[in-house]
């Protein structure tokens, strides 16, 4: 059982710099391809549909998005720490109780969030002062945004308590493989279907795009570490 363990999290184990080296490299790529999954859909949108549509996606609507994500995205920070913590203790226990309630705040915050995004929409896009000439599409990419963040804010936990345990490899597996799987159709589909903003504007909104469903279960179900991991129930 010992071994197992440190051959799934070595990150307290040996020389320091060389284990955040390892660590800290996966992130920093992921975030990289996290930026850039976004920029393709910006081009694609911006040279095969239009101005008004990349104004639709990149304005008010997408700044909404960030400020929701970002919230999300530092509670699955706080919520690995935690995890990490017991982790790190050994006590199996609470880190499972620690993970559950992680999960379970992402799903309950996931059903709130889009309930209240379909149908305030238009009234957050007013409030931002969008421009009437994209208003329309605008309320479509931000309802379509929200009908599937549930999965976005599953993703977002599940690979902030794989990294809690060590583990940020898995995470950017997942990232990269959606991402080229996003790319290669969507462009495709973007230098044929150029003429139509508001189809522009659906498809690059896409969350939960066909590509990116298959994460949130891998990073879900990569592995319940406490159970395996944890040297004190070997004992």
């Amino acid at each position: 059982m010992e071994s197992s363990v440190q051959v799934k999290n070595q990150i307290t184990e040996g020389t320091i710099w060389k284990q955040l080296l390892l660590f800290f490299f996966p992130i920093l790529l992921g975030t990289f391809f996290q930026q850039l999954y976004n920029t393709i859909d910006s081009v694609i949108v911006g040279q095969f549909v239009g101005k008004e549509a990349l104004a639709s996606v990149g304005g008010s609507s997408a700044q909404i998005v960030s400020l929701v994500v970002g919230f999300f995205t530092g509670l699955s920070s706080g919520a690995s720490v935690t995890v990490a913590q017991f982790f790190g203790a050994k006590n199996a226990k609470a880190a499972n109780e620690g993970l559950h309630n992680a999960y379970a705040i992402a799903a309950a915050g996931g059903i709130v969030l889009t309930l209240i995004g379909i149908l305030s929409a238009p009234a957050f896009l007013a409030l931002m002062q969008t421009p009437t000439d994209i208003m329309q599409d605008s309320v479509i990419y931000l309802r379509i945004y929200f009908a599937g963040i549930i999965f976005v804010l599953i993703y977002n936990m599940g690979s902030a308590i794989l990294r809690a345990t060590g583990d940020s490899r898995h995470p950017l597996y997942y990232l990269i493989v959606c991402c080229v799987i996003n790319i290669i159709p969507y462009g495709c589909h973007g230098c044929r279907s150029g003429h139509s903003h508001r189809t522009g504007c659906k498809r690059s909104s896409g969350h939960p795009r066909p590509d990116e469903i298959p994460r949130y279960p891998c990073t879900f179900t990569e592995r319940n570490p406490f159970p395996r991991s944890c040297p004190e129930d070997a004992a």
